[in-house]
């Protein structure tokens, strides 16, 4: 990647006010990502040790990208959910603790995946 972690702190430190300093790390996580896509797209090919890593850091500015977009997004309303509730019936049980590990499993790989 070309720019160096000072490089891109520097814009943070001097921007005023909350959403300006969210702004400032949504468009660096952007062109961070960028950057990961262009690097994984490159003749020569990564290698796999160097892919992992790629993975990892791709991964983990996906989260950070989704947290300045939640930062910006309005308020959902808040409605009390009891989604807890056990089923009577065992098989039911069964069925929903299956959807919601499905559900589990699913974003994680969505995480890994780099929300692809």
């Amino acid at each position: 990647m070309n720019a160096s972690l000072e490089q891109l702190a520097e814009p943070v430190a001097q921007a005023s006010g909350t959403s300006a300093a969210v702004s400032k790390v949504h468009d660096m996580t952007v062109q961070l990502i960028d950057q990961l896509h262009a690097r994984m797209a490159a003749d020569p090919p990564p290698t796999p040790e160097e892919a992992e890593r790629m993975a990892r850091a791709g991964a983990g500015l996906t989260r950070t990208l989704r947290e300045t977009m939640r930062h910006d997004a309005p308020p959902a309303p808040h409605e009390p959910v009891d989604d807890n509730t056990i089923p009577r019936d065992l098989d039911e049980l069964r069925r929903e603790l299956s959807r919601r590990l499905a559900a589990l499993v699913a974003e994680q790989s969505a995480e890994i995946s780099g929300g692809a």
